[in-house]
């Protein structure tokens, strides 16, 4: 049986995923590691049949990214005049930033998946307020278009 938990690098997830392991289950876990630690599931890492949604995570993400940047350059095209709006250069390279931001976790990933993480859980949750940072300065420039 395929059994996901989530919450899995937390210290009860871990637990769980040791127990469906030793029955002979296939885990897979997902955690935003805002509480969880990698150290919990490391000694898993290794296992065939522990499986860490990453992938899919990154999956998702980028279609949303790819879609968000083609609705983005399809509204400049038909409404070319936003380009003279300097509220719209500060958001663009904010979003450039944005960009950068989750090109850095598809390496991250790439790391998590050879075994090579070399960061904390600590710097994983400080790590993840950067985005919301950047969304919260993109909608302010958008409605408050200072300038």
């Amino acid at each position: 049986m395929r059994v996901l938990i989530t919450g899995g690098a937390g210290f009860l997830g871990s637990h769980l995923c040791d127990r469906f392991l030793a029955e002979g289950h296939t885990v897979v876990a997902m955690d935003n590691l805002i509480t969880g630690n990698t150290r919990n599931i490391a000694h898993l890492a290794g296992h065939e049949r522990f499986l860490v949604m990453e992938r899919r995570l990154m999956g998702i993400t980028n279609i949303g990214g790819a879609l968000a940047l083609v609705f983005g350059l399809w509204l400049l095209w038909l409404v070319p005049g936003f380009l003279q709006m300097g509220w719209l250069h500060a958001k663009l390279a904010l979003v450039l930033l944005l960009l950068g931001y989750h090109g850095f976790c598809a390496r991250l990933c790439g790391d998590f998946r050879r075994g090579n993480n070399r960061r904390s859980g600590r710097w994983f949750r400080i790590f993840n307020e950067v985005p919301a940072l950047l969304l919260v300065a993109i909608v302010c420039l958008v409605v408050v278009k200072p300038f």
